[in-house]
């Protein structure tokens, strides 16, 4: 069993991935009622769900942004969702401290490939990462996707990490997150200047958003959606509202 599915073995239990025929029907029939589903069997249906429109998503790129110790489920599961879709998905991340050393002629950079990560299970993975955080800007990116972390998030609230966030915004880039990676959202004072609260269905009541209106230092007319869910039972409205954000207009590649 490769490290996808068990991310989703862990999250939503081996019987949803080995559900009968009828059982799968079932599911597959309640589509038009998805608002009353239980959480479990929302969250099973999205986990399931064909891809109708393998280019829905295609010229669309989306940054994630992660460091060690991620939640596996928040990161791997968005990330094989949106691609699935057709869009250009960068896993970036704050490059360590440790991979920078100092020698008598200057600096040598270390390289590094994977992000550490930790499923619901407890058990350590890790995952491929494409760029590190000095490797790009926040303009080149439709939006920006936070994952959880199953431990504390200060290291991901490291300057630069806020300093692109911040950008993002600025540029009007529609920022989402997943559970306690929302702190890394407000460290970064995204949530000091809401112009408007929103509340979307979700399975747990409602899934958050707001709209953050830049201060005056920033460029004008540039309004960003910053939206967080609480827990993985809320993935599914938030790659809806990411789905529904990007296709309001047209990617940057073709603009």
């Amino acid at each position: 069993m490769n490290k996808f599915f068990r991310t989703i073995v862990a999250t939503v239990g081996l019987a949803a991935l080995q559900l009968a025929p009828g059982a799968r029907a079932a599911v597959d029939v309640a589509a038009d009622t998805t608002d009353t589903l239980p959480p479990h069997a929302r969250l099973t249906q999205f986990l399931l769900q064909e891809v109708e429109n393998p280019q829905q998503l295609a010229g669309y790129r989306i940054a994630i942004l992660a460091t060690d110790d991620v939640d596996g489920f928040d990161l791997e599961v968005p990330r094989r969702f949106l691609t699935e879709r057709g869009a250009t998905v960068e896993v970036i991340m704050p490059r360590p401290a440790a991979l920078v050393r100092a020698t008598g002629s200057g600096a040598i950079i270390q390289q590094r490939t994977h992000v550490n990560l930790l499923n619901p299970s407890g058990e350590a993975d890790e995952a491929s990462i494409d760029r590190f955080l000095d490797q790009v800007v926040a303009e080149s990116y439709d939006a920006v996707y936070v994952p959880g972390h199953r431990g504390s998030v200060d290291r991901l609230a490291a300057d630069d990490s806020v300093a692109f966030l911040r950008a993002a915004a600025r540029s009007g880039r529609a920022i989402f997150s997943a559970d306690n990676a929302v702190l890394v959202i407000a460290r970064a004072g995204l949530l000091d200047g809401l112009l408007q609260a929103r509340a979307f269905p979700g399975a747990e009541g409602t899934l958050r958003g707001a709209v953050y209106r830049p201060t005056a230092d920033d460029a004008p007319g540039t309004i960003a959606g910053v939206y967080f869910s609480r827990s993985a039972f809320e993935m599914p409205q938030l790659m809806e509202r990411l789905v529904d954000t990007l296709t309001s207009k047209p990617a940057l590649s073709d603009r």
